[in-house]
């Protein structure tokens, strides 16, 4: 609530010349022209102290003939000002200050977007596969799981996980296991590392043993670091036939760090090769789910690092009200203040600023209606103490 204000018009401008306080602007691209001494219309300037002693500044185009006609009017709030202190038209009414769109605190309407989650797909497709159904279970490293029969399956992230992803295929019976981990790829499958691994069978014949090698295939920056379960580091590891089970797991290192863990474990079949499954998989980019929500900045008062604050208001032929405090603002709405002189006290004997700005803004009726104003420019009269 106003504790105290001032609102007089200024009967000052020579009514044989050019006026002095003028305003421009596109409504919606139609363009709309107000001249204080002209057709009615006067400069009215005021100030307004609320009840924490913070003050607003306005300048009003409006009709004092008994008419009613269009206004426009602009306020400047001071919070570069001490709660109870006086007001500091300068730095209210700083050249130097700018005040747009989604640009801190120092701006009329403040946008936040809010990540709410990220999408990828998972794609094991490259995997391979016995001649049979086979099970694709994922853990996804956010503390949730999922069994498919399905090559791809999209996934949504509340967070980024900080574990690797896990892909565990098994054909029926659990006759061939194969898993692949590594750490999810925020870049797509295109920079990732990723391993396959290929059973050949063995001979000796030096000394007549016989099974099978599991060779390793990395894709990735070379030199490779190998680490198997039986702490070979070497490229391949040699089964012996003797076995029933082939089984094994290895973890390989690319020159990028990129690291990629897989294993296998499946029955041998006499002289046939062994069943063959290997799980591989990339994921698509991760696609951020964001919500951008609009809104006035919260008011600080007496916050000596925010500057004044702007509200475009404008009333038509109708008496329909729009301000640019009734709505969110798009990303181009900007103010800026061009110069600044003093000028001659209104009929109340208030001192006066002569201020000139430029602004594009949106401004809004209680209806959630807008209008958009673009190209504005005026050159107004703000009272002060």
């Amino acid at each position: 609530m106003a504790l105290l204000a001032s609102c007089r018009k200024i009967d000052l401008e020579p009514m044989d010349g050019s006026p002095v306080f003028t305003a421009t602007v596109d409504l919606d691209g139609d363009q709309h022209l107000w001249q204080a001494g002209l057709e009615g219309y006067y400069m009215f300037s005021s100030f307004e102290k609320d009840a924490l002693n913070v003050y607003e500044f306005s300048g009003s185009f409006a009709k004092d003939d008994g008419t009613f006609g269009e206004t426009l009017t602009v306020r400047i709030r001071d919070f570069q000002q001490v709660p109870t202190g006086t007001p500091s038209i300068k730095q209210a009414l700083d050249l130097d200050l700018s005040f747009a769109s989604n640009s801190g605190i120092d701006t009329i309407w403040k946008t936040v977007v809010d990540t709410t989650g990220w999408n990828t797909i998972f794609d094991a497709s490259g995997s391979i596969l016995p001649n049979i159904p086979v099970t694709y279970t994922w853990d996804f490293g956010d503390s949730t799981n999922s069994n498919t029969s399905m090559q791809t399956i999209p996934h949504q992230y509340g967070m980024l996980p900080n574990q690797p992803v896990k892909l565990t295929i098994a054909s029926p019976n659990n006759t061939c296991v194969s898993t692949m981990t590594k750490a999810l790829n925020l870049d797509g499958q295109n920079t990732d590392c990723d391993i396959s691994i290929e059973i050949l069978p063995y001979f000796n014949p030096i000394n007549f043993d016989s099974g099978y090698i599991l060779n390793v295939l990395p894709i990735g920056a070379y030199p490779f670091d190998y680490a198997w379960n039986n702490n070979s580091v070497d490229s391949f590891y040699v089964i012996s036939d003797s076995l029933s089970i082939i089984s094994a797991a290895v973890t390989v290192t690319d020159a990028n760090g990129c690291t990629v863990s897989s294993s296998i474990s499946t029955l041998l079949q006499g002289a046939s090769l062994p069943q063959i499954c290997m799980a591989r998989f990339n994921n698509s980019l991760l696609i951020p789910d964001t919500t951008s929500v609009t809104f006035i900045d919260s008011i600080l008062y007496g916050d000596s690092l925010q500057f004044s604050k702007i509200k475009v208001e404008y009333t038509n032929g109708n008496g329909n009200f729009y301000s640019s405090f009734l709505g969110p603002q798009p990303s181009n709405s900007s103010v800026n203040i061009i110069e600044v002189k003093d000028y001659d006290n209104n009929e109340k004997g208030d001192k006066t600023k002569k201020v000139t700005l430029k602004f594009t803004c949106r401004i809004w009726n209680i209806e959630g209606e807008y209008i958009d104003i673009t190209n504005g420019k005026t050159t107004i009269a703000l009272a002060y103490p």
